[in-house]
């Protein structure tokens, strides 16, 4: 067993709140944590390269899978609050997903140099799934995007890998202060998501986000 595996053993719960948190399980496992989560009426979200602290608010029955491949073993919900019953599951490698149908794909604060290499279509599987929605949160404050291009070449990026993983149309963006938890209700999951959880993010953001069917 390894370091990282023995540190998210013996740690707290997330929040002291009695959550179940998981490291790596396998892919039976992980689908069978998604059809016990739809059963009981949870969302099951996946958001990729969370840091240190997740990005979405989570009820008592909803399946959070962070994919984190720098994961150091700690998971903070202190600013998206994560309710008793809630499931924590981290991946360190996006091959370890499943094949399956999310209600959520979401991304806060990536490096533009990791979506310009095309770490999104490390997620086409879940991406050019006609029936998830996917939400791309970007802050304009960092060296990497005010680097080249920016913000600007940033979006085109993530615009056009969206497209052509399928999302065509359905693909739009804009700017938000301070949270995307009017735009997730919009887009049919209704969690808080406020940017305080992410130290690349200040109070305004771009936002690139496409809808589900």
């Amino acid at each position: 067993m390894n370091l990282r595996t023995e540190i998210f053993k013996n740690r707290e719960p997330v929040n002291n709140n009695e959550g179940y948190l998981a490291l790596n399980p396998d892919k039976a496992k992980l689908l069978e944590m998604t059809k016990e989560t739809w059963k009981k009426g949870g969302l099951v979200i996946v958001e990729v390269g969370f840091g240190e602290a997740g990005g979405i608010s989570l009820e008592k029955n909803d399946l959070y899978i962070g994919v984190e491949p720098n994961f150091q073993g700690q998971i903070s919900f202190k600013v998206n609050k994560a309710e008793r019953g809630a499931r924590v599951v981290v991946l360190d490698d996006s091959m370890k997903l499943p094949q399956f149908r999310p209600d959520l794909l979401l991304c806060l604060a990536p490096n533009p140099n990791d979506i310009d290499d095309d770490m999104l279509f490390e997620y086409e599987g879940i991406i050019s799934n006609k029936l998830v929605p996917v939400v791309i949160v970007t802050d304009g404050r960092t060296r990497e995007a005010n680097s080249g291009e920016g913000l600007v070449a940033f979006g085109e990026k993530v615009i056009n890998d969206l497209k052509d993983m399928g999302k065509g149309r359905k693909v739009a963006f804009g700017m938000a202060s301070g949270g995307i938890s009017d735009l997730l209700d919009d887009l049919g999951v209704e969690r808080s998501s406020h940017f305080e959880a992410s130290n690349d993010l200040g109070e305004e953001a771009f936002v690139v986000w496409s809808r589900a069917r």
